[in-house]
C-alpha cells in the first residue's frame, strides 16, 4: 500500500482502472468459458448417448441396429487409451446422466478423444464405450468435443482490446492532468517570496484550471506580504539603528571605563541582535546575484580570516579547485561564519572539511565540544533556541546562528545537518547541490 501511495496520480488511475477490468473480464471469462464447454460437451455428449443405446438395442433402435450391426461388435474389454489420450472423467459422467435418464443405465461408461483419419485428412473424434447388463462393451463415435484454447486465444485478444481502447486515453488524460500537478508542486517549491516569477498558465480539466489560477493568487498574496514585510523590516532596521548610533555616542562620553565599556558592550550586543534578525527575516528570500563560486577559495579565506583574530580555524585536507556551487557568496560566507563561530565557542576550535556526495557538496565544520544531546538536535536550528541557559552573548549568543545557516542553506536549495561526531564534538554541514 505504501508503494502505491508514492506512484504519480497518473500511476495510481491507471493501475486501478486496469485492476478493475482485469477483474470484470476474469468474471466474463470463467463464465463464457463455462457456458462453451458445457455447450461443446453437450453437442459431443448428446450424439454419443444416442448411439450407445441404438448399438445396445435398446429404446426401439431394432432397425437401426441392424443397419449398424458393424459397429455394434460388443466387446469383453473397454477400449484402451493409447499414448497421448486420456479419459474424460466429465464426458462419462454426462453420458452416464443421459443414459441413465433414458431408462438404460451403464454399469461402466468410458469416453476418450482419438485423433482420426479420414478422407486423409486428420480429425478428433469422441470415443465413447458403454456395459450394460452383460460384461461387454458397446462402443461408438461421435463429434468430439471443442477445445477450449480458441475460445481462451479470442478472450484474451477481446481483454488487450479493451485495456487499449480504455487505458490508452486515460494515460493521456491523466498524464496532462499529472503535468500540470507537477509544474504546480515545482512551482511551490522554488517559490521564495519574490513577485517576479511568471504565473503559470491554467492547463487540463476545470478544477485543476481553478486550482492552478488559485495557486497563481496565493503567489501573489504571498509575494505582496513578503514585500510588505522587507520594507517594514528596512524601516525598522533604520529606525533602531541610529538611536543605537546616537547611545554609542554618548556612552564614549562617560568617564567611568568600566561603566563606560560596560554600556558600548550592551549596545554591541543589541546592535549584533538587530542585525540577526533582520538578516534571518531576509534569509528565507532567494538572493538575485547567485553565481558559481569554488569553494577552495571561499573556505580558505574564511580560515584565514578566522586565524587573524586568534582562533584555531583550519582547513581539514585540500579542497578541489573545481568542486563549485551556486551561491550568493555574501550569504554563504555569513552562515559558515555563524557555523565557525559555534564550534569555536563550545569546542575552543573548527575544522572546516569540504566532500563531494554524488551530485551534492557538504560543506561540515567541525569541533571537540560537548556536542548537542538528542533531544536538542533537531530544534538546535530553531531561532532564538539556545542549549546555553545563561542570557550572556559570550557564552550563549543570540540563538540565531544556526537558524540564519539553515535559512541560507534552504535559499540556495540545500539543509543544514547537525550531527554528533563517533570521536565527540558537533559537526554543522551546510549541504548545497553541486554547480
Amino acid at each position: 500500500m505504501k508503494r502505491f501511495r508514492d506512484l504519480s496520480l497518473t500511476a495510481q488511475l491507471v493501475l486501478i482502472v486496469a485492476a478493475a477490468l482485469f477483474a470484470a473480464q476474469a468474471v466474463n471469462f470463467a463464465l463464457l468459458l463455462r457456458e462453451t464447454r458445457a455447450l461443446a460437451e453437450s453437442r459431443s455428449v448428446e450424439p454419443a448417448a444416442v448411439r450407445l443405446l441404438m448399438e445396445s438395442g435398446r429404446a426401439g433402435f431394432a432397425g437401426e441396429r441392424h443397419r449398424r450391426e458393424r459397429l455394434r461388435q460388443p466387446r469383453p474389454q473397454p477400449p484402451e487409451t493409447r499414448p497421448g489420450e486420456r479419459r474424460l472423467p466429465r464426458i462419462e459422467a454426462s453420458i452416464a446422466e443421459r443414459l441413465q435418464a433414458a431408462g438404460a443405465p451403464a454399469r461402466g461408461v468410458r469416453a476418450f478423444v482419438r485423433r482420426w483419419e479420414r478422407h486423409g485428412r486428420e480429425e478428433h473424434v469422441l470415443i465413447a464405450a458403454a456395459s450394460f447388463d452383460s460384461e461387454e462393451w458397446v462402443v461408438t463415435r461421435a463429434r468430439a468435443p471443442l477445445p477450449a484454447g480458441p475460445l481462451a486465444a479470442r478472450l484474451v485478444l477481446q481483454t488487450l482490446i479493451i485495456f487499449a481502447v480504455t487505458l490508452l486515453p486515460l494515460m493521456l488524460f491523466a498524464r496532462r492532468s499529472g503535468r500540470t500537478l507537477k509544474r504546480l508542486s515545482g512551482a511551490a517549491r522554488t517559490f521564495r517570496g519574490r513577485s517576479d516569477s511568471a504565473p503559470l498558465t491554467p492547463e487540463g480539466a476545470a478544477d485543476i484550471r481553478a486550482l492552478t489560477e488559485e495557486f497563481n493568487a496565493m503567489r501573489a498574496r504571498i509575494a505582496a506580504m513578503m514585500a510588505e514585510k522587507d520594507q517594514m523590516l528596512g524601516a525598522i532596521g533604520h529606525d533602531l539603528r541610529t538611536p543605537l548610533a546616537s547611545l554609542r555616542i554618548r556612552a564614549e562620553a562617560v568617564e567611568d571605563d568600566d561603566e563606560r565599556q560596560a554600556m558600548i558592550a550592551s549596545i554591541e550586543d543589541m546592535h549584533g541582535d538587530l542585525e540577526d534578525i533582520l538578516l534571518l527575516a531576509r534569509a528565507g528570500r532567494a538572493d538575485p546575484d547567485i553565481s558559481p563560486l569554488a569553494l577552495s577559495q571561499l573556505v580558505d579565506d574564511l580560515a584565514a580570516e578566522q586565524r587573524r583574530t586568534g582562533r584555531d580555524v583550519s582547513v581539514e585536507g585540500t579542497v578541489a579547485d573545481d568542486i563549485f556551487v551556486r551561491a550568493n557568496t555574501a550569504s554563504l560566507r555569513r552562515a559558515l561564519r555563524n557555523l565557525i563561530d559555534n564550534a569555536v565557542l563550545y569546542g575552543g576550535s573548527a575544522r572546516i572539511l569540504v566532500t563531494q556526495e554524488r551530485d551534492e557538496i557538504r560543506i561540515a565544520v567541525q569541533d571537540d565540544g560537548p556536542g548537542i544531546g538528542k533531544a536538542d538536535l533537531e530544534r538546535a536550528a530553531d531561532p532564538f533556541v539556545r542549549l546555553e541557559s545563561s542570557r550572556n552573548r559570550q557564552t550563549g549568543g543570540s540563538g540565531l546562528g544556526l537558524a540564519i545557516a539553515r535559512q541560507v542553506a534552504s535559499a540556495h536549495g540545500g539543509r543544514l545537518d547537525l550531527s554528533n561526531r563517533s570521536e565527540g564534538g558537533l559537526s554543522a554541514a551546510i549541504i548545497l547541490p553541486k554547480a
